[in-house]
Order: C-alpha cells, then sequence, then structure tokens
C-alpha cells in the first residue's frame, strides 16, 4: 500500500454540467527541472490527473482560464520534469509531493500545484497561438502561485 496515492474519498464535481475540455499535461509547457530529493519513494502517479481535475475544477481554474465555462480533464502523466513521490511525516503520516519546480520547494497540497498548472497551461495556450498575451487571470493567478509560501517542502 505504501505506492499508492490515499485519497479521503471522491471530491464532489462541482460544475457538473459545464462542457469537458481534455489537457494532455506532458504536452504543457513545462518549467519542470526533473530535480527530486533522494531515496523518496515514488508512488502509483495514475490518480494525479484525476485528483488534479477535480481540485482545478472546484477552484473554476478552467472556467477562468478558457473563459468560456469550460471544466478540464487532465490526462497523461505530469508535465515534464514534475514527479510525485511518498513523504513520511515524523508522525507516521504518508503525504504525496509533486517535485520539480525551477525553486527547489515541493508541492505538498494538489491545490497548490493547480495554481502552477494554471500558469503553465496559459504559456502552453500562448506558445501555442504565436507568443499572444497572456490571460489576465494569468497574471492575477500568478501573484498567487509562489512556491516558498505555505504547504511546500524544500529540498535539503
Amino acid at each position: 500500500m505504501a505506492n499508492q496515492l490515499f485519497l479521503l474519498g471522491p471530491l464532489p464535481d462541482a460544475n457538473a454540467s459545464l462542457p469537458i475540455t481534455n489537457v494532455v499535461l506532458s504536452t504543457l509547457t513545462s518549467d519542470g527541472t526533473g530535480r527530486y530529493p533522494p531515496n523518496m519513494q515514488r508512488p502509483d502517479e495514475r490518480a494525479v490527473p484525476d485528483l488534479l481535475s477535480q481540485v482545478f475544477n472546484m477552484n473554476g481554474h478552467g472556467s477562468r482560464l478558457f473563459g468560456f465555462g469550460h471544466n478540464v480533464n487532465f490526462i497523461g502523466t505530469l508535465p515534464q520534469g514534475y514527479a510525485a513521490f511518498n513523504n513520511t511525516t515524523p508522525a507516521g503520516h504518508t503525504m504525496v509531493e509533486l517535485w520539480g519546480h525551477p525553486h527547489g520547494y515541493a508541492f505538498t497540497f494538489v491545490r497548490d500545484f493547480s495554481v502552477h498548472v494554471v500558469s503553465i497551461t496559459a504559456w502552453s495556450d500562448a506558445d501555442r497561438s504565436g507568443g499572444r498575451e497572456r490571460p489576465e487571470y494569468f497574471e492575477e493567478m500568478q501573484k498567487v502561485d509562489d512556491p516558498r509560501g505555505l504547504g511546500k517542502s524544500e529540498v535539503s
């Protein structure tokens, strides 16, 4: 069981009636570094895209980012340079952390990583459209996407 992601149960689908846009995570323009801490165990990452989709949509990122009321369904593997690892706390709890950010910090909550995914999705969209300006929502979210904030671990 140590190699599995543990979820507290299904998250409610907050926007079930909205159209769905599939996004292949591994095709996003990624800032992932591929730098991870040594000696951490890799969980089965297959549940990460589903959990990320649920958190992303519950926070309204899909609707705001695409501007026309869409939910997002992330599929595939994490963006290049990012990986999930299990971390056991001193109290014995296993947490999943997402590593690979250029600042060397881990996202310890999928909620925090979802904010960063807004940034890399916006950059990917701009790259595909010839460098047009990033959406206004992207600028707003960049202020929140601070890898030094609460809920993130640092590579020692």
